[in-house]
């Protein structure tokens, strides 16, 4: 009863978040840590990980280069020196 519980919370919050976009990433990341967090520690550790996964997800994986939203690492340009600069000092 509690699986069917807390499967149907799940797919009632992802079947209610696409009307906003950026709180998907949300949603998933409080789903993930949830799971992980029932796993570990049982019903109260599923509480604090639905929590924990959606107040500090975006964070981590934004930290972690795992952020779906950027395209990818900006690369730096090479500055050049002006054309009368003296590089022997």
């Amino acid at each position: 009863m509690r699986k069917i519980l807390i499967i149907a919370t799940t797919f009632v919050s992802l079947i209610a978040d696409p009307v906003f976009a950026d709180d998907i990433d949300r949603a998933v990341d409080g789903a993930l840590g949830g799971a992980a967090g029932g796993i570990l520690l049982g019903p109260i550790g599923l509480v604090a990980g639905a929590i924990t996964g959606a107040t500090a997800g975006p964070a981590i994986s934004h930290s972690w280069g795992l952020d779906r939203k950027s395209s990818g690492k900006k690369s730096r340009s090479k500055t050049t020196p002006p054309a009368g600069a003296d590089e022997s000092n």
